[in-house]
């Protein structure tokens, strides 16, 4: 089963965070998170990485060094790992696949080599959210791990009404 969600990216409530289980065939890797603000930074995020803008509190813009690679591989993957249910992609023009690991590794085996992104779980401290973001590759061959590539971190915190970065983006490459 694949899941393509498009909604309109506005701004979130305050935390809401609780855990809810997908209602559709293949289960996800983990229960999907529901918190309008994570879902909203992790629309930000994805919509910076892929489309190369600045995210809100900083002029820098984002660049992932294997975006290439990513772009190749249409439509984009995006694990539902650590994914806010109500993630929004209305504002991205790129077409995006959610699926769970156990629906990349039957890609994998249909159509060889996969890669997808995937955010890390995120962390909450007093006020502030660290997300991360990472890409991977599956290979077609199962005498191989899954290959990690580069991805970046990023620390929001809330100012007035809105989340600004204050840490990062951090690349990193696995």
């Amino acid at each position: 089963m694949v899941w393509v969600w498009k909604r309109a990216c506005q701004p979130p409530a305050p935390f809401t965070r609780q855990s809810v289980t997908r209602m559709t065939p293949g289960e996800p890797t983990q229960p999907i998170i529901v918190d309008p603000v994570l879902g909203y930074l992790q629309g930000l995020i994805l919509r910076a990485a892929l489309l190369g803008e600045a995210l809100p509190g900083t002029d820098q813009r984002i660049h992932i060094p294997d975006l290439p690679i990513i772009n190749e591989h249409k439509p984009v993957i995006l694990l539902d790992e650590n994914l806010e249910a109500h993630i929004s992609f209305n504002s991205l023009s790129i077409l995006i696949r959610v699926l769970s690991k156990d629906e990349v590794r039957a890609q994998t085996v249909l159509e060889g080599d996969t890669v997808y992104l995937h955010f890390q779980p995120p962390q909450f401290q007093e006020g502030t959210i660290h997300l991360s973001l990472q890409a991977e590759i599956v290979s077609s061959d199962p005498s191989k791990q899954r290959l990690g590539l580069s991805g970046m971190r990023i620390g929001f915190r809330k100012v007035d009404d809105h989340w600004d970065v204050f840490d990062g983006p951090i690349y990193f490459a696995a």
